[in-house]
């Protein structure tokens, strides 16, 4: 409705006047530019929040992912070979026939692998040398290097990040652990156990 008829009150009498409408269903049809960009921005909002919690979901799952790896792959080897007998070259076949490597990481080559593949594409090997074993893992972002480090479970004899100095004493504090595993993921752990 164009025109609403007001009345107005002069002098006692009464008189009409019609006054155009500016603002109502016919005047306005759809959204303004600043709904759209309300829109637009809440959008937005919604995509980072998402991205982020995903990201932050992702690094907490690799994290237990690798510390569950490097607990059941020591237990694994030690089950499969027995301790002190580990004889050399790659025995990562022989551990995984035996269901020595936790269920999260595959074989790259059927029922005989050189390596086992990590959920998030890094590589499992492990490898015997007469009384001890190497377990390297590879494909390791930032945040787990840094976790399995300072959480490293009781056994392993030695533990190495890259070309950085083997850690022997398994009370890794955390700046020492941040050093180690420097920022750029990526990193290759390099396990020793007897």
């Amino acid at each position: 409705m164009d025109q609403v008829k007001n009345e107005i009150i002069k002098g006692g009498t009464q008189t009409s006047v019609k006054v155009k409408r500016y603002f109502g269903a016919k005047s306005q049809r759809g959204a303004t530019t600043t709904e759209y960009l309300l829109w637009a921005i809440l959008a937005v909002l919604v995509v980072v929040i998402s991205y982020s919690n995903y990201k932050s979901g992702s690094s907490e799952n690799e994290t237990t992912e690798l510390s569950n790896i490097i607990e059941q792959t020591y237990s694994g080897v030690h089950n499969a070979v027995g301790q002190g007998s580990y004889g050399t070259g790659n025995i990562t076949a022989t551990v995984y026939t035996a269901n020595g490597f936790p269920t999260i990481i595959k074989s790259n080559n059927g029922s005989t692998p050189t390596a086992m593949t990590t959920p998030w594409g890094g590589t499992v090997t492990v490898t015997g040398n007469t009384n001890m074993f190497t377990t390297v893992i590879t494909g390791v972002s930032d945040d787990a290097c840094i976790k399995a480090l300072t959480n490293m479970p009781t056994g392993w004899s030695s533990a190495q990040v890259d070309s950085t100095t083997a850690i022997t004493s398994f009370n890794v504090p955390l700046s020492t652990a941040s050093t180690d595993c420097v920022v750029g993921g990526n990193h290759t752990m390099t396990l020793i156990a007897y």
